[in-house]
């Protein structure tokens, strides 16, 4: 750095100073979330420095007067974590930010078939039990696709967990009786249809697009059909799981045509 002091053109001084070289600026520090313990963790880049370490849990943004980080905290509801690194002799850190949310619990379902689950949270794992036990403990199974419907009775546990997430509060589904499936038969002359299931007292519902009728498809009472369809029923009842679905699908034949023979005229 070179200083120079000048009045209407005549250089009056110089003054020569060493170069100015800037602080390194410390590591971001890298925030961790394990939802076993429901603990984070804040680490220093690279983990051997000496920075001190402040953070934020609400997500404002974190400075020397907030909270210092010593050791791993709890967090059991869903926060945003911020945190700087800073040190004596280096430039504050970049901020390193963590979103901590809860997965969504999973759904549990008996489609007549199959147990299939879901979960709302994007990329988060399914684990289950059938035996009663923790679907967290040492009988955990990962649910991949829908698997055959155990016994009656069968109690099945279930918890989502994504990582850097609060794991999902734990779904518990018992396998009940099922609704029969219903049949499905075509009054060619007519075109009158009949769903019907062996299970009394059971309400039919059914879908003329091909989707899967569920619990808000239209309850059968009369069906007529004037052109083809595929008819899909399935059958509820409370205190029951619902039926399976039973397809039909209905084609239409073409009109015949008649052509006049032009010798005989007929």
């Amino acid at each position: 750095l070179k200083v120079v002091i000048e009045r209407y053109g005549v250089v009056l001084s110089e003054v020569q100073t060493k170069a100015v070289v800037p602080y390194p600026m410390c590591g971001t520090p890298q925030i961790s979330f394990d939802n076993s313990t429901n603990k984070v963790t804040i680490t220093p880049t690279p983990a051997t420095a000496d920075d001190v370490i402040y953070y934020t849990d609400d997500g404002g943004t974190p400075t020397t007067s907030s909270t210092l980080y010593s050791v791993p905290f709890s967090v059991t509801t869903e926060k945003t974590i911020k945190a700087i690194a800073t040190h004596s002799t280096y430039v504050n850190s970049l901020v390193a930010t963590l979103t901590i949310t809860k997965v969504a619990t999973p759904t549990i379902i008996n489609d007549g078939t199959n147990i299939v689950m879901d979960c709302a949270t994007g990329g988060a794992t399914i684990y289950y039990t059938t035996d009663g036990s923790d679907p967290l403990g040492s009988n955990k199974q990962t649910y991949t696709t829908g698997f055959i419907a155990p016994s009656v009775g069968t109690t099945i546990r279930a918890i989502a967990v994504k990582e850097n997430c609060i794991n999902s509060t734990e779904e518990t589904f018992t396998v009940k009786e099922t609704c029969q499936m219903p049949v499905i038969s075509l009054n060619y002359q007519t075109g009158a249809v009949t769903i019907t299931s062996a299970t009394e007292g059971a309400t039919i519902r059914y879908t003329l697009d091909g989707s899967a009728p569920d619990g808000s498809s239209t309850e059968y009472t009369s069906l007529t059909l004037t052109e083809a369809k595929t008819v899909k029923a399935k059958a509820f009842k409370d205190g029951l799981d619902p039926s399976a679905v039973t397809t039909e699908s209905y084609s239409q034949v073409a009109t015949p045509t008649v052509q006049k023979d032009a010798v005989n005229n007929v």
